[in-house]
């Protein structure tokens, strides 16, 4: 079968989930095609993640970058076009877009071409942001928000993952009983990590000192800002840093150092302000004692979170939304408000004091395992193995995580 997965977008890490998604496939399509945008090639994300697999994939780096900085709605028809286009030039069995966020929506305006440009076999795609399924903040919100809801479902996929359990059970909940819907895990490997001086020591870092902080892309729906402002505020030792690991977005920059220069300036701050490939990613998530990740109003789950399960340190997180349910469920850390930034400057003050203690609950084994590769590789290769007529490996569901069935 030939399989083709399209990214047209390569910030971030939406190429660590094209690799993830070419490794489950690889074994068992015939043909595989990774379709990218243009500006791709070359990028520190494609050299990093793709490199490795360039030699067992056709690499057809042919869409045209949307333009950012246009209207969402303008983006999101873009990217819907390029994924039309794409799927009819190559003409592969079976489609895969693992970051379907925006497209989708665009995809389920296209009424009378609704199956055009999605195969006529199989279509699939991982939704990241599933804000239909969340309370909206006013009534005009809450009208767009329905009408998005209508487009996701109008929308040409033969199945539409979602990693987000709340808007899975939100979406349930408010009647899209749809066949197609999945809930799946995000892919979270197994890492040989080091211990926490020996990732500072690696990072070029302080090694003393207690060090609370984020790490992958960073902009402001990470709550950064919020994050700076409540550790100046807290009441902390001398010796006391945040660190900050991951290319951040221009106006994030900014902000930074327009806001927090003297953090900066006292050593206070540490900003490592590349892309970060997945083993330092997580070196930086080991270098630190607490991994915060102060997304309040954020729509969706943080993978951050994860990875900062898989490196075994606790998070100290926002007090609503899919944190919040995560970290209670499996008490893996603590939340706060962290709009308030007195408050949440004191949570701060107890995460760290608390972190020297903290030791790494059992039940979050079952999460890890949930989310691990194997398992997330058996539920997205699912309906593929359908289609051939293999067999599909034993996958462990999300009752056996939260309770063990």
């Amino acid at each position: 079968m030939h399989v083709q997965i399209i990214e047209p977008d390569h910030r971030g890490h939406r190429l660590t989930l094209v690799r993830r998604l070419a490794d489950a496939l690889r074994p068992i399509a015939s043909r595989l095609t990774i379709t990218l945008e243009r500006d791709c090639l070359g990028s520190a994300e494609c050299e990093t993640q793709l490199g490795p697999i360039a030699r067992m994939a056709e690499i057809d780096a042919c869409l045209a970058t949307p333009a950012r900085d246009a209207h969402y709605a303008s983006v999101a028809l873009q990217l819907a076009r390029a994924f039309r286009e794409a799927t009819i030039r190559v003409g592969a069995d079976h489609v895969w877009m693992p970051t379907g966020d925006l497209t989708t929506q665009a995809l389920g305006l296209s009424v009378g071409r609704r199956r055009r440009g999605a195969t006529n076999a199989g279509s699939e795609t991982i939704l990241h942001r599933v804000s239909p399924a969340y309370p909206a903040p006013s009534a005009w919100s809450a009208a767009r928000r329905r009408l998005l809801g209508r487009l996701l479902f109008r929308s040409p996929w033969t199945r539409i993952h979602i990693v987000d359990r709340l808007a899975y059970e939100s979406l349930l909940a408010r009647g899209y009983d749809d066949r197609r819907l999945r809930f799946v895990p995000d892919p979270l490997p197994e890492y040989d990590l080091p211990d926490r001086r020996t990732a500072r020591r690696a990072l070029g870092i302080p090694e003393g000192g207690r060090v609370i902080g984020n790490a992958g892309a960073l902009d402001h729906r990470k709550g950064i800002p919020w994050l700076l402002a409540a550790f100046a505020k807290a009441n902390l030792r001398e010796d006391d840093r945040v660190l900050l690991a991951g290319r951040a977005t221009d106006t994030l920059r900014q902000e930074i150092g327009d806001r927090f220069g003297d953090l900066s300036r006292s050593g206070r701050l540490i900003h490592i302000d590349r892309y970060l490939g997945d083993d330092e990613l997580m070196t930086c998530l080991s270098a630190m004692d607490v991994v915060c990740t102060p997304s309040s109003g954020h729509i969706g789950m943080s993978s951050i979170l994860l990875r900062a399960q898989a490196a075994r340190r606790p998070v100290l997180g926002c007090d609503e939304g899919w944190q919040a349910m995560i970290i209670d469920q499996f008490g893996v850390g603590w939340t706060g408000p962290v709009r308030d930034a007195f408050r949440f400057g004191e949570a701060i003050e107890r995460a760290l004091a608390a972190a020297g203690s903290y030791v790494f609950p059992s039940k979050a084994e079952r999460l890890l395992a949930f989310h691990g590769l194997d398992n997330w590789a058996a539920h997205v290769t699912d309906a593929v193995r359908e289609r051939m007529g293999l067999p599909t490996p034993e996958k462990l569901s999300w009752s056996w995580a939260t309770e063990g069935r």
